[in-house]
């Protein structure tokens, strides 16, 4: 997905006056892995790794927060 421009942000905010935005909570362990406060560093990281893939592949279009430039994350936190 190509990040959009800050203006065209604001262009649909002021179209449409809607915006979307929804969380997910992992409440259940993943099998063979510990809930991160029993787990290591490298087991949380591996945590980390299988959830973002499974994200991508359910929600290809949408982007990661860590992969946003930082005006555009700075722009999430501040609309959200």
């Amino acid at each position: 997905m190509s990040p959009r421009a800050p203006d065209e942000d604001a262009a649909c905010r002021e179209a449409y006056g809607i915006v979307l935005s929804s969380r997910v909570r992992l409440a259940r362990n993943l099998r063979g892995l510990p809930f991160p406060d029993r787990a290591p560093p490298e087991v949380r990281a591996e945590v980390r790794r299988r959830v973002q893939a499974a994200a991508r592949a359910a929600l290809p279009f949408q982007e990661l927060l860590a992969d946003a430039p930082p005006l555009r994350r700075q722009m999430l936190f501040e609309d959200h």
